[in-house]
């Protein structure tokens, strides 16, 4: 019991620091709205001024919906959607309440608005606060016709106007003018962090590289890697609501658009250099990178102050490449953030001797190269003793753009460059070309058999014999050797490889575990970690570009929605220079001959969408809320209804009938936040009933609602799955005391004592659950384990799809004969089209995430779903997705050298033409078992991925041949042999999770050989 006080005590002390801290901002400004929203409400000239008093409550309605405490840009978009519900619902009670004579009439045009607003909740949650006040404005509408005798009531409607407008009216004043909080500012800090992040992910990926990681390193890194994704998530919302806002800034609408699409970038890199290292360690080839290739020593440039010839290892060489990074993104803190504190002298002075490297070739000093070097040791020796931060160093990874190559030349003159980038680039390039010189020795001199090994390709493949010569029984022991009837995994089978060693279990897609091996996997990294290193320096200095090419610009006025528009129609021009379905056509990604549809194949159409998740959801929620409404069209029980207040039932009603029943018990607790507004408010009125000389003492109830309003808005703002918990707390208790106050205090009608109307409100929360839970257990039941089932088979379908259409692009630019062909216009189309069906996998990857929670919570009569199998099968087609993506950009849109394309990248033709083959085929029968239910076939779950092995060796031994000319030699150098070992390794791990995906959908549905 001490501990659970101890622990008790320090969460709410943390609270505290947190709610007076700067992060409670937020809080304390839903709290001052919700706060001056009651005291207009308790002013008596106020509310008389409003034609329907009661209505006030309103004001309070509407300050919790908009969420006044969230940031401009966010809040004015809710708010847009908000003002439009409240004119459109008005319009539709004013369409309502004149057809109130015709009952019949009123409930068809009822229920047509009720669908349409509901179908807005159908299609995001973005959208509940429209669909709330659309759906109350249409009830209200109906009963208020009924109590005024079947004739229009024009005063309740333009009272609830007014309530609704004043209540907008405190939003806007508090969220612009007390201490108002951009979405652009919010942005700018995460991005700040997000970088400080990558700097120091960076730093411990590249330090893994040439050091042992410590545990608590390791640590570090694994909860980096969660951040980022958090930070990237903020700055995608942030920016949704930048759109929204008017700043005066020297950035615009376009300039944020493009660092928030080079941040992304970055992580995207990061995430890829850490799926890389991640797969070397688990391969066991990390000393041998260290040893063989960052552990050697080449000459050094020359100093020229002191002429003699020093010897540094690559390893040193790549802790520069770290300090160069970290160098360019404080650079980048500084522009983003004056606040932001730079590197030490010490830190970076040593290892960024810029200068001095630039004149290593020639032989003796030069006056005004010294003078260059003072002022380059000058300059960061005052930038960075005028600042004192540890230095935590590095990086994240980019692609270079088109007009670089391995050598770092870029577009702009090397002269006009700046420092911090001109340091990066010699940094990398001094240990990219040492780097490429042991590469190619390794290659030339044997350092590992692959020069004089045949290349499987060519082998032929297995024999019947071979393949089917042995019997095996499932779960019998010994049967570990079982046949392995799907020979296009297994590919050929060359006589000097030992299939026995190579297949293994089929458990690792690494090679087979001897020395010669695993200097092949770390020559296959090092390439990789080369192009990596270079994507980073590529995509640092254009993200360098970006944010210093405003530095001479004056700060100015910027409507974002307006320069958003013009960008997007910019754009869209710009990129249908090529439509894409002739694009399409010239990769070969499209058939010529495009299908017709007919009337009939419309009419299909519609149906399905008809019959779609959406219309099936918005059309129960309806038909809910159209049985609620029956009670007050039926005479016998409409006195009861109105008596009750139940029109306000209808909000416990719309946010307990959710898409999926798995969100049943979620919602229903929620409802608790109601129930607590209602015997909170009831308790303040019992205790200042008849005090101070008042009927109910407006002062001490706004004090003590002032105090209880924080913890609420608290929830609201910092706890997202608390959400509805504090809004139906605050809204229900603003009803239910402004009822009681307008109607004593203000009207002096007869009214109900506080306690009798608190048991009536509870009666109606009572109502709308029973209602909303028949909905979803009998009406239309809609089971998320079924959704969630429907979702994976979309994502799977769909990443299918990307991958014909990748694979397509991949095809044209690794063939010698087609890819000069194509024009650049059809390949940036097709990578526009790319980028869209990526953008939409994402999406669909984060609609898909929380069904599996909600599977949790719902009960079955048989066998489980397998929840954590469909959260590894949704988590491997995002890693898939992520590969796949890495593997587009590798390509880049540019066609391959010919001598390379002739004699590699053509050679390894047919293992791409395998695994794309395979792939599609693997992803498709995972659809179709979750589709059908069925198991998956057991044999396809034994079979090794040997050609993907098979691949890399070739590969190997195709790097080696290629060295036996000086050509050859010259190529192996080059930026495209190394970006294409880059697409190699990536292609091979995405491998790796299409079997996560096949196991997955084994351990929900099993095997064909599982007997229940």
């Amino acid at each position: 019991m001490v501990l659970s006080i101890s622990t008790i005590g320090k969460n709410f002390f943390d609270w505290l620091r947190f709610i007076f801290s700067k992060k409670g901002i937020p809080t304390w400004k839903g709290t001052l709205a919700y706060v001056i929203a009651y005291i207009l409400a308790f002013i008596n000239p106020f509310t008389e001024l409003i034609a329907a008093p009661p209505q006030v409550s309103g004001l309070m309605i509407i300050v919790v919906l908009a969420v006044a405490g969230a940031p401009v840009g966010i809040c004015m978009d809710g708010m847009i959607w908000i003002i439009f519900g409240i004119m459109l619902g008005a319009l539709c009670a004013y369409i309502l309440s004149y057809l109130a004579g015709a009952l019949v009439a009123q409930g068809i045009v009822y229920f047509i608005l009720v669908y349409i607003f509901s179908y807005a909740k159908a299609v995001s949650l973005k959208y509940l606060a429209f669909t709330l006040l659309g759906i109350v404005w249409c009830v209200s509408g109906v009963a208020a016709s009924l109590q005024n005798n079947n004739q229009p009531n024009i005063p309740f409607i333009v009272g609830t106007i007014q309530a609704y407008f004043w209540g907008s009216a405190i939003v806007f004043f508090v969220n612009l003018f007390v201490f108002p909080v951009s979405c652009e500012t919010v942005l700018r800090n995460t991005m700040v962090s997000a970088l400080g992040h990558m700097d120091t992910l960076s730093r411990l990926l590249l330090q893994a590289y040439a050091f042992d990681l410590t545990e608590a390193d390791a640590i570090l890194r694994t909860q980096l890697v969660g951040q980022l994704r958090r930070e990237t998530d903020v700055i995608e919302q942030m920016l949704a609501g930048t759109y929204f806002e008017i700043s005066w800034s020297k950035w615009s609408m376009g300039d944020i658009t493009g660092q928030t699409k080079v941040i992304r970038k970055l992580h995207e890199t990061l995430m890829s250099i850490n799926a890389d290292y991640a797969a070397a360690e688990k391969a066991g080839c990390l000393r041998e990178i260290r040893d063989r290739f960052l552990q050697n020593t080449v000459p050094d440039m020359k100093r020229v102050s002191t002429g003699r010839d020093l010897r540094s290892s690559c390893k040193d060489r790549l802790i520069n490449v770290r300090a160069a990074i970290s160098l360019t993104i404080s650079e980048l803190l500084l522009a983003l953030d004056p606040t932001f504190q730079s590197l030490k002298t010490q830190d970076i002075t040593n290892p960024l001797d810029l200068e001095r490297q630039n004149m290593a070739d020639q032989t003796g000093p030069d006056i005004q190269n010294e003078e260059i070097i003072r002022a380059f040791k000058q300059r960061f020796a005052e930038e960075i003793d005028k600042h004192d931060l540890a230095a935590t160093a590095t990086s994240s990874a980019t692609i270079l753009s088109p007009s670089s190559d391995m050598t770092g030349t870029v577009k702009s003159s090397f002269a006009d460059t700046p420092v911090a980038i001109r340091a990066l680039h010699e940094n990398v390039n001094r240990w990219t070309s040492p780097q490429l010189d042991i590469v190619g020795h390794l290659l030339l001199s044997g350092g590992f058999d692959a020069k004089d090994r045949p290349l499987v390709l060519n082998a032929p493949l297995a024999s019947i014999a071979h393949t089917f010569g042995q019997e095996s029984s499932p779960g019998v022991v010994g049967s570990s050797e079982a046949p392995f009837p799907y020979t296009l995994r297994l590919g050929s089978i060359a006589p000097s490889v030992n299939s026995d060693d190579t297949e293994k279990d089929g458990e690792e897609l690494s090679l087979v575990d001897s020395a010669t091996d695993r200097v092949g996997q770390a020559l296959v990294r090092m390439y990789s970690l080369m192009f990596a290193v270079h994507r980073l320096s590529g995509e640092v200095q254009e993200l360098y570009e970006a944010v210093l090419s405003s530095d001479g610009r004056r700060r100015r006025l910027h409507l974002h929605c307006y320069q958003h528009l013009v960008s997007r129609t910019r754009t869209k021009g710009h990129s249908s220079t090529v439509p894409l379905t002739e694009a399409a056509q010239s990769i070969g990604a499209q058939s010529a001959s495009l299908p017709k549809r007919r009337f009939w194949d419309w009419l299909l159409i519609a149906e399905q969408s008809l019959l779609g998740p959406r219309n099936v959801y918005a059309f129960k929620l309806t038909l809910a809320i159209e049985i609620l409404t029956i009670l007050l069209w039926a005479p016998v029980v409409r006195t009861w209804f109105l008596s009750y207040g139940l029109p306000i039932t209808v909000v416990t009603v719309v946010l307990l009938v959710t898409p999926t029943f798995g969100e049943t018990y979620i919602w229903t607790a929620q409802q608790l936040g109601g129930v607590l507004g209602y015997i909170t408010a009831l308790i303040l009125l019992e205790i200042f009933r008849n005090v101070g000389g008042y009927a109910y003492n407006p002062y001490g109830i706004v004090c003590i609602i002032g105090v209880w309003t924080v913890p609420l808005m608290y929830i609201m703002h910092e706890v997202p799955i608390g959400f509805p918990f504090g809004l139906l707390a605050l809204v229900f208790g603003a009803i239910y005391m402004c009822n009681n106050y307008v109607n004593v205090v203000i009207l002096g009608a007869p009214y109900d004592t506080p306690s009798y109307s608190a048991a009536k409100a509870l009666t109606t929360i009572a109502v709308g659950i029973a209602l909303g839970v028949v909905f979803q257990f009998l009406i239309l039941r809609n089971p998320a384990r079924r959704t969630l089932r429907k979702g994976l088979i979309s994502l799977l379908h769909n990443n299918r799809i990307y991958l014909s259409v990748l694979h397509a692009y991949f095809r044209f630019l690794q063939t010698p004969e087609t890819s000069l062909s194509v024009p650049p216009a059809a390949y940036h189309a097709v990578e526009l089209e790319l980028e869209r069906r990526e953008a939409g996998i994402r999406g669909q990857i984060g609609n898909i995430a929380p069904m599996i929670g909600n599977v949790f919570g719902e009960p079955y009569w048989d066998a489980p779903f397998g929840a954590d199998a469909a959260k590894k099968v949704l988590e491997a087609n995002e890693i898939l997705l992520d590969r796949l993506k890495d593997a587009r950009s590798a390509m880049r849109g540019q066609p391959f050298d010919p001598y390379l394309a002739q004699n590699f990248v053509w050679v390894l033709a047919p293992y791409r033409r395998q695994w794309n083959v395979t792939v599609r085929m693997a992803l498709y029968l995972s659809a179709a078992s979750l589709s059908a239910q069925t198991p998956l076939p057991a044999d396809m779950l034994r079979v090794p991925w040997k050609f993907v092995n098979d691949m890399v060796q070739d590969s190997l031994s195709l790097s080696a041949s290629l060295g036996k000319s000086d050509e050859g030699r010259a190529a192996l150098k080059t930026q495209d042999f190394a970006r294409f070992w880059y697409f190699l390794l990536v292609i091979s791990a995405a491998t790796e999770q299409v079997r996560a995906i096949e196991e997955a959908c084994a351990a929900i549905y099993g095997t064909d050989e599982t007997i229940y």
